[in-house]
């Protein structure tokens, strides 16, 4: 029983592929997406107007060849300029035949759009700063502890004067990164402009990821700032105790003389009895809190 299952199925798909192959040598109506290159642009100018990505070719052909080309191999319609410089017309159907892929295995019914206006400026450069578009999300309790590099931060543009006027600037790709905990090293393609060259298609991304902890910082010293020569400030209690979050590693290495808390004379409040200390920390470390947060002061004269 098994075994005339077995060859059942095998017939059922001997069958069905015997059917596709006789069907696919049949000839049928359908369209292409074709991506639109321009070849042999005259030296030193670049493209001035905007062109259409891709143009819709309806064809009919076998079903073998619209295979080929709708699933498997993406077409490229090409147009020569032949180097020529200024303003010209262009007629899609006069480069079917040089665009041997499509003339040799398809009768073209239609093209969309069939022509298009093309026109050149010398191409000038233009130097403009890179920008990240990534995204980025940490594994919980880890973070970025350190500035975000780009390399290089700068790059040439090269393109039409009517086109780079309104570039002032160029974008990685949009990408997302998802529970990062280690330093981050990323090489990230930039966004190209249509009619312009890049100096640099790629950048690099990085920056340092650490895991993020508590530490306290017991008996720092608050100093005075600003304070008259004739006048002394005196704070009850002088010193004060500082929870800090940062990197494991950054918070490994700081020491009480690494945190500096002060009060500013010029900013006292001569009607209250306490201040609000204020304290200076290294990049990428955030305060939780000061205890106590305000401390009384008394003004004596010298």
């Amino acid at each position: 029983m098994k075994k005339k299952i077995i060859t059942i199925s095998v017939l059922a798909i001997f069958s069905i592929l015997f059917w596709l192959s006789i069907a696919l040598n049949n000839e049928y109506l359908s369209s292409i997406n074709a991506r639109l290159v321009i070849k042999d642009p005259p030296k030193n100018y670049s493209i001035s107007v905007e062109l259409p990505d891709e143009i819709l070719i309806s064809v009919k052909g076998t079903g073998w060849n619209l295979l080929k080309y709708t699933l498997f191999e993406k077409a490229e319609f090409e147009i020569s300029i032949h180097k020529k410089v200024g303003k010209k017309k262009i007629d899609l159907k006069d480069f079917v035949n040089s665009n041997n892929w499509l003339s040799s295995n398809f009768k073209v019914i239609d093209i969309n759009p069939n022509s298009f206006d093309i026109d050149f400026e010398r191409s000038i450069s233009k130097t403009v700063r890179v920008y990240s578009k990534l995204k980025l999300d940490f594994e919980n309790d880890y973070d970025i502890v350190s500035d975000i590099e780009i390399e290089p931060q700068f790059i040439e543009v090269v393109g039409a004067p009517s086109l780079l006027k309104r570039i002032d600037s160029v974008f990685t790709i949009q990408k997302e990164f998802n529970n990062i905990k280690e330093n981050f090293f990323e090489n990230i393609p930039l966004q190209l402009i249509k009619g312009t060259e890049f100096s640099d298609e790629y950048c690099t991304i990085k920056f340092n990821v650490q895991k993020i902890v508590d530490k306290n910082f017991e008996n720092i010293p608050v100093n005075v700032i600003n304070a008259p020569n004739d006048q002394e400030i005196i704070l009850y209690p002088s010193k004060v105790n500082i929870l800090l979050k940062g990197g494991i590693n950054i918070l490994g290495k700081l020491t009480n003389d690494s945190i500096k808390a002060f009060v500013d004379f010029d900013k006292l409040n001569r009607d209250d009895n306490y201040v609000i200390p204020q304290v200076v920390l290294p990049k990428f470390i955030k305060l939780i809190s000061i205890e106590p947060n305000n401390l009384e002061f008394v003004i004596k004269k010298n």
